[in-house]
């Protein structure tokens, strides 16, 4: 039992590792901030995949030049939205790398529901 649990630990780990592969033709953060009101599910429909598009680390995203323009409101960057945004596309990229197309669509669905119901009560 033992070995089986390591066995599929090492599995998850070395999956996790592709996902978060760095030299990748295209990068979900990038999609998501000029695409923002798209997710898993329509990245996947558009061809966009596990092979072809990487994901970076927290660190090293801050660092580039559109994370900075992106988060930055009067010359001070806004750490506190970069940490949320971050956090909420982390859980979608896992959606993206381990979910498939249908269950990421159905989800996607209900969040947009839910979004005009609200909007509809206000």
């Amino acid at each position: 039992m033992k070995k089986r649990f390591c066995v599929i630990l090492l599995a998850m780990l070395a999956i996790s590792t592709h996902c978060l592969s760095q030299s990748k033709p295209n990068d979900y953060l990038v999609a998501k901030i000029k695409n923002p009101t798209c997710g898993a599910a329509v990245f996947k429909y558009n061809e966009l995949t596990v092979e072809n598009t990487g994901f970076l680390s927290k660190e090293e995203y801050r660092k580039t030049t559109l994370v900075k323009k992106e988060f930055t409101v009067n010359g001070v960057f806004q750490d506190d939205e970069w940490n949320r945004f971050y956090e909420l596309l982390s859980e979608e990229w896992y959606r993206f790398c381990f979910w498939n197309y249908k269950r990421c669509a159905e989800l996607e669905f209900i969040i947009l529901i839910v979004c005009i119901n609200q909007s509809t009560l206000r």
